[in-house]
């Protein structure tokens, strides 16, 4: 599974800055995307957070080519340069990870 971010401008927000998480995974005949708010943290190299655990929204096909298609078509989407910006794709070893859970006392 590759991961897309989207961090800086994001005008639907109050302070217009955010950053925003895009996943697509193939399972069989079903294409699963999950999506979200993120949290970047670290510095120089940057690690990725989920805000919470995204929600999945399937997308079943007729065969795994069809979902295989499907997948790409997502992804072209969400690559492609528009008026709100675009995502960007994370290199292959970088993934975002589990939301931080907040330290308890």
């Amino acid at each position: 599974m590759r991961y897309k971010v989207r961090v800086g401008v994001i005008a639907e927000n109050a302070t217009e800055v955010g950053a925003r998480g895009y996943a697509v995974a193939v399972h069989g005949r079903t294409v699963v995307v999950h999506y979200g708010k993120i949290e970047v943290t670290g510095s120089g190299t940057s690690k990725f957070h989920w805000k919470r655990t995204p929600k999945p929204y399937p997308y079943p096909c007729s065969t795994p080519k069809a979902a295989r298609a499907k997948a790409r078509e997502l992804v072209r989407k969400q690559l492609q340069q528009n008026s709100k910006g675009s995502y960007q794709l994370l290199p292959k070893d970088v993934r975002i990870r589990q939301p931080i859970q907040a330290e308890q006392d």
